[in-house]
């Protein structure tokens, strides 16, 4: 499992600091990268804590796509989770884009019809 982190690690690197990308429409099997970005921010969560020390070293920046994140559960963060005054992990949304944390389910609108069954529009 360390070799996985450690290629995870590698491939986060971009000028000197670790960056993560997570899309609504990413893939939790994906590397995480700009091109290949996460769909979870639990999976991008897990990835830099799986980082070694020293590439926590300049920092940790998670970029959100636009776009709707239905969470399934509390998404939990750690002490550790925040790195160092020197060193934080920031999550922040990609320029020019809306990232919504939603903890609801969308509903489509297709599932909803009109009470037709007396007995139901009698409790109603």
């Amino acid at each position: 499992m360390m070799k996985f982190w450690t290629a995870v690690g590698i491939m986060a690197m971009t000028a000197g600091a670790a960056e993560f990308w997570v899309s609504p429409s990413g893939d939790d099997g994906a590397r995480g990268s700009q091109a290949a970005p996460f769909r979870t921010l639990e999976r991008a969560r897990d990835a830099w804590r799986g980082l070694p020390q020293a590439a926590r070293q300049e920092g940790v920046t998670v970029w959100l796509r636009g776009g709707t994140y239905e969470l399934a559960s509390t998404f939990a963060l750690t002490e550790p989770d925040s790195g160092t005054a020197a060193a934080p992990t920031v999550i922040r949304a990609v320029p020019g884009e809306r990232p919504r944390l939603s903890g609801g389910r969308t509903l489509p609108a297709a599932g909803f019809v009109p009470v037709a069954d007396p007995r139901v529009i009698a409790r109603v």
